[in-house]
């Protein structure tokens, strides 16, 4: 046997200290150009799941509350928000928490609930933490719900983007407003969140119409992760 071929056809499979320095770097560009765009298409998900979840349970509840509290077309004169609270009382956690018992929480399944003194700027409300590690911030009487697919970004300042971190949703269901966003929230449940200044124009509906509008997919023109 010749010792000295055996020892350079091993020689022939090994890698030389640079070869491996280069292939590791080759990984870490290469992975260093895909987890971002993994990542983003995983919380895109996460929150497109989430809030076509969000949306169907909210609107159940609000069937199943009227059976026991009428037809909320019939605010105030069933689902009456504003007795015992007043606007100076709307985000108050008394307020808050009466209306939210009554007309919500026995037609939910609730992880836990508390008050927070300001969100997002503005006075607080109650955050509900949902089993599926969702949350929602309910504010001024129970009109405005403020959805977090990520229960903990509701206390997180970092994680603070519109339809991206928080969506907007509204309940006002009355019959009385005569603004262009009437067609979008008038006799309905809990739907996106239209402001009152809307110019009646399909193009400029806030993106959170828009993915449920898509079946609860953002479209590319306001897709927030891509």
């Amino acid at each position: 046997m010749d010792i000295g071929k055996s020892i350079q056809t091993e020689k022939k499979f090994g890698f030389t200290l640079a070869e491996v320095l280069i292939t590791l770097a080759i990984i870490g560009v290469v992975a260093a150009m895909t987890i971002p765009t993994i990542m983003n298409k995983y919380q895109q998900k996460v929150a497109e799941t989430r809030l076509m979840k969000f949306y169907n349970v909210m609107n159940n509840a609000i069937a199943l509350s009227e059976i026991d509290n009428g037809k909320k077309e019939k605010w105030p004169e069933f689902w009456e928000y504003t007795d015992p609270c007043s606007k100076a009382t709307a985000y108050s956690e008394n307020c808050l928490t009466r209306n939210f018992d009554k007309f919500f929480k026995p037609y939910l399944k609730i992880s836990h609930i508390s008050y927070l003194e300001e969100t997002l700027g503005s006075p607080g409300g109650l955050l509900v933490n949902l089993p599926d590690g969702s949350a929602f911030n309910f504010k001024y009487f129970g009109e405005t719900f403020i959805f977090y697919p990520i229960g903990s970004h509701a206390t997180d300042e970092k994680h603070q983007i519109e339809d991206k971190d928080y969506f907007r949703f509204t309940f006002y269901p009355i019959k009385s407003l005569n603004t262009e966003r009437n067609k979008y929230l008038q006799g309905k449940g809990l739907e996106p969140n239209i402001p009152y200044e809307w110019d009646g124009n399909e193009e400029s509906l806030p993106c959170l119409v828009k993915a449920k509008l898509n079946g609860w997919k953002f479209p590319d023109d306001c897709n927030p992760w891509k």
